[in-house]
């Protein structure tokens, strides 16, 4: 029956429920399995948000989805270039803290989320968390980029200030580890 209903959702709608149950902290396997079939189902519909908030939901409850993951993945990969202005600084921090705390591996996404978090880094479109989490998330899936490293870096002086205290051992941390 609940794969009925969520079927019929919009793909914010989904992304919206799979996001609301995370902070239950409770997994349960049938529902997050019609999560993700309704996900992969409409996920040619999806934007950048619905993508990264569901990435995160699954993530949040330590689920790993292996054909929604994949689905999100290449769904991510086609659209950060033909839309890129749809596509921000948290959308890329938490698919790429989703990817590691999943512990998933994907090359050419982290190498997009990487290319795309320079150019919105550089233009001083990250916060704190942000500026924290997605150096964070290579350094757990040990994938060195020293580009994206020093344009964080750089972007993480200037707003340092505003950093709290766990957003800057996360940060010292995956300097450290990287």
């Amino acid at each position: 029956m609940a794969s009925q209903s969520l079927a019929q959702l919009n793909p914010q709608n989904i992304a919206n429920t799979a996001w609301s149950f995370s902070p239950l902290r409770f997994a349960h396997g049938p529902f997050l399995s019609s999560i993700a079939a309704a996900s992969i189902t409409r996920i040619s519909e999806f934007g950048s948000q619905e993508l990264a908030s569901t990435a995160w939901s699954m993530a949040a409850q330590q689920v790993l989805h292996e054909p929604l993951m994949a689905a999100i993945a290449s769904a991510a990969l086609t659209r950060m270039p033909c839309q890129p202005r749809s596509w921000n600084a948290q959308a890329f921090s938490n698919l790429a803290w989703s990817l590691s705390t999943l512990q998933v591996c994907h090359g050419p996404l982290l190498t997009s989320i990487s290319a795309q978090s320079i150019a919105l880094s550089a233009q001083g479109n990250f916060r704190p968390q942000e500026l924290a989490n997605t150096p964070w998330a290579f350094a757990v899936l040990r994938w060195p980029d020293e580009q994206l490293l020093d344009s964080l870096s750089s972007a993480a002086l200037s707003k340092i200030s505003e950093f709290r205290s766990q957003e800057l051992s996360n940060t010292a941390w995956s300097m450290a580890k990287l």
